[in-house]
């Protein structure tokens, strides 16, 4: 791998630079797009954390497309042409293995044409996906890979280095969940909440994993309040929400939740909870408050929150979706 040298075109660049959980870049035919997918999953294989069992990096990304021709065209074209002599490709499961040093990558190549390989879809444990020419596919296909992103490796193998921003969260969340560590997680979308923000500490820091876990140690300063986050940065932590005034709430739910409910009955901002109590997962939105969820269902009520409507985008569009 040592003598591959890869400069990607401005735009480009700047769709690798960032960490957003999805992403989508668009083009003309022979622009690079599809040579800029097969360095970006490369590069995240090689930021992967080693498994602590064996060292290994381990990974596994789908590249999905309508036909087996199309990708056989464009997508699987492209990664003999990059990683020709590292990537093997097996004939019998549409797959690329990529091995070199500690890395071990796995690149399903996924056609749409068949329910066989729809359901299959369903049932992959992913880091990553590569949706290639988004506009073609089924709205719904975004939701079900986002879905399946971010599960590979196993959280007891120590689970996928980069998640992007709503992936920290949701690890974050896990983890907490496991420990019974109470936390109060807001995400600003269009409308602006500098007023909540106001009245916490400033931090205007990166999300990751490990400042919100350290941001609701219990007993630190900042436990108790909530954390906004704007876009990739935390803004602020130790927030003070509005509690809700709606009747006929369980009693079961406490301060946090309330305070979960009060934001979502009042913007349009994504809150999650977990229960100090109980370990428990809710979120609040659009008024709502859903809890008790495991893992999977708060994965899959976040790729329905944030879907980008691609049937509404316009143009020729490659979408990279980071678990």
């Amino acid at each position: 791998m040592s003598d591959l040298n890869y400069t990607a075109p401005p735009t480009l660049a700047e769709f690798m630079r960032s960490n957003q959980r999805i992403r989508v870049v668009r083009g003309p035919v022979g622009s690079g797009k599809s040579s800029a997918m097969v360095m970006e999953m490369l590069r995240r294989a090689l930021e992967q954390a080693p498994d602590p069992r064996d060292g290994i990096r381990r990974t596994r990304f789908v590249i999905v497309r309508n036909t087996m021709p199309q990708l056989k065209s464009t997508s699987m074209k492209t990664i003999n042409e990059l990683l020709r002599g590292v990537a093997v490709y097996r004939a019998q499961d549409h797959s690329f293995d990529i091995k070199f040093g500690d890395v071990e990558s796995e690149w399903i190549m996924l056609p749409l044409d068949t329910p066989d390989n729809v359901q299959r879809l369903l049932s992959l444990d992913l880091t990553a996906g590569w949706l290639s020419e988004l506009r073609e596919l089924p709205p719904q296909i975004l939701l079900d890979v986002l879905s399946r992103c971010g599960r590979y490796p196993s959280m007891m193998n120590g689970g996928p280095s980069w998640y992007g921003v709503i992936g920290e969260i949701l690890k974050s969340v896990e983890e907490m969940s496991e420990e019974r560590r109470g936390a109060l997680i807001v995400v600003e979308r269009d409308m602006g909440l500098r007023n909540y923000v106001e009245t916490g500490t400033k931090l205007e820091a990166r999300v990751s994993t490990e400042l919100l876990e350290t941001v609701f140690t219990p007993h630190s300063p900042l436990h108790d309040g909530a954390v906004v986050i704007r876009g990739d940065q935390i803004v602020a932590a130790g927030c003070i929400l509005p509690l809700s005034q709606t009747r006929g709430l369980s009693p079961l739910l406490g301060t946090r939740h309330r305070a979960a409910l009060g934001l979502a009955e009042e913007t349009d901002a994504v809150v999650i909870v977990v229960s100090e109590e109980t370990g428990a997962i809710s979120i609040a939105y659009k008024g709502e408050l859903k809890w008790k969820l495991d893992s999977g269902q708060l994965r899959s009520e976040l790729a329905a929150i944030f879907n980008p409507r691609p049937e509404e985008s316009p143009g020729p569009e490659e979408v990279g979706q980071e678990g």
